[in-house]
């Protein structure tokens, strides 16, 4: 019997998993699909792989194709999905998780310095004021009747 194999009938359950899972390219246990993970996260295929590209994400890829989703990476994408709803750019993410020690307990927040919270506040508020100036202007377009 090849060395490999007698490995895998002397390893416990989830780690005999695993290591089959690495065998036959398939995910590990706690590990999700592309697809899988799309769903449950509520993002496209496309964004997985943009957020590949742009270096945020680094899914395991045994075949070079498929992409597994392990625990650190799906901490990673909740995270740039919190980013992203708070208003930060991608590379602000990115500089952001990436130098952070990731836990399980970790939140894009805790991760910011108060200085980055309150720039984001400003910089939000600013938005705040210019789209509440473009709801008015729209209003007032319609209200005038300017409609063609």
């Amino acid at each position: 019997m090849a060395a490999g194999k007698k490995h895998l009938l002397a390893a416990s359950g989830d780690e005999r998993l695993d290591k089959l899972g690495q065998l036959f390219d398939r995910p590990m246990a706690a590990e999700l699909t592309s697809t899988q993970a799309s769903k449950q996260y509520h993002v496209t295929l496309r964004a997985l792989r943009f957020y590949e590209e742009q270096g945020l994400l680094s899914p395991r890829r045994p075949s070079g194709w498929r992409r597994y989703y392990g625990n650190l990476e799906r901490k990673r994408l909740e995270l740039i999905l919190l980013g992203k709803r708070l208003g930060f750019s991608l590379a602000e993410i990115k500089e952001t998780i990436n130098n952070a020690n990731l836990s399980d307990s970790a939140s894009f927040e805790h991760l910011l310095l108060d200085h980055q919270i309150l720039e984001q506040i400003k910089y939000l508020e600013g938005r705040h004021e210019e789209i509440n100036s473009a709801i008015a202007s729209l209003r007032g377009y319609l209200s005038r009747g300017q409609r063609s």
